[in-house]
């Protein structure tokens, strides 16, 4: 029966700047309930929301990502929101559609925040990386363990160190001073070429049953323009190429630019999802 590519979606949606993006908003010290009197607060909270995950996420959502020395991992990248009052609102880059990592987040427990922050009235974002060991029987998942990650190791899934930009990368169209307009832009400009480009053929692959793809994508767009350390992961090769090639293919981007004038490089990262329809009808 023949399957087809009917949409796509953007799930996670990040990019390694501490610049104020999106107006209103703060890379504050978040603290989840019961790290008060940690001394690593962000690891506290790392390992408390990882916790959380998996009381609440069904063992599906833990896709198979990557193997190392015979392990299987699976990340979960979150960019999360959180108003004055430490009231999680949303995941930034999210879709109109909730999945099941949006809707457990809506579950989130008050988190307390910086006085500083409650006194501007400004909403704090929270970004990190988490990192589950999957135990599987045969495709499925059987046991999930969640396995810390370093601050070096985390540094690095989200593109190494942070950096200060005063204007984000520009995909060509996009118009405007505006940040983050811009980046609105820049995201939905790089979601609908992927999507414009993209064989559709790769619904049809072997071992493609699967009603929903998901596939998690790291690139950097490097002072020059052009994408770079591209990473595509998927547990089917065919897909990884073809993502992967698209995105070579991306047209040259205006580099994000630093605080002393310079172009710097950005490093982006989101889940896309396809949903594929069997014989006109979804599955």
């Amino acid at each position: 029966m023949k399957q087809t590519l009917l949409a796509i979606t953007l799930a996670l949606f990040s990019m390694t700047t501490q610049s104020q993006i999106f107006e209103n908003t703060v890379y504050a010290d978040l603290v989840y309930p019961g790290c008060i009197r940690a001394k690593n607060k962000a690891r506290c909270m790392n390992n408390k929301l990882a916790q959380f995950y998996l009381q609440n996420l069904p063992k599906d959502y833990f896709e198979p990502m990557e193997q190392v020395d015979g392990k299987i991992y699976c990340y979960i990248g979150l960019n999360l929101l959180f108003d004055e009052d430490g009231n999680f609102v949303h995941t930034k880059g999210e879709s109109a559609s909730l999945d099941a990592l949006d809707m457990a987040n809506l579950t989130l427990p008050r988190m307390n925040m910086p006085k500083d922050v409650q006194n501007y009235g400004v909403s704090s974002s929270f970004r990190s990386v988490l990192r589950y060991e999957l135990i599987l029987d045969g495709d499925e998942v059987k046991n999930v363990f969640y396995r810390p990650l370093s601050s070096e190791e985390i540094s690095d899934l989200m593109g190494g160190s942070e950096l200060e930009i005063t204007k984000v990368a520009v995909y060509p169209g996009c118009k405007g001073s505006d940040n983050s307009k811009l980046a609105q832009c820049l995201q939905q400009s790089i979601m609908d070429y992927i999507v414009e480009n993209m064989d559709d053929r790769i619904a049809n692959l072997p071992g493609v049953q699967e009603s929903v793809l998901n596939i998690h994508i790291y690139l950097t767009v490097d002072p020059s323009g052009r994408p770079a350390d591209v990473k595509v992961v998927n547990k089917h090769e065919k897909i990884r190429e073809e993502v992967e090639r698209v995105i070579k293919t991306l047209p040259e981007i205006e580099p994000a630019v630093g605080s002393d004038g310079s172009p710097v490089p950005l490093r982006l990262s989101f889940q896309l999802k396809y949903s594929i329809r069997y014989g006109g009808e979804r599955h």
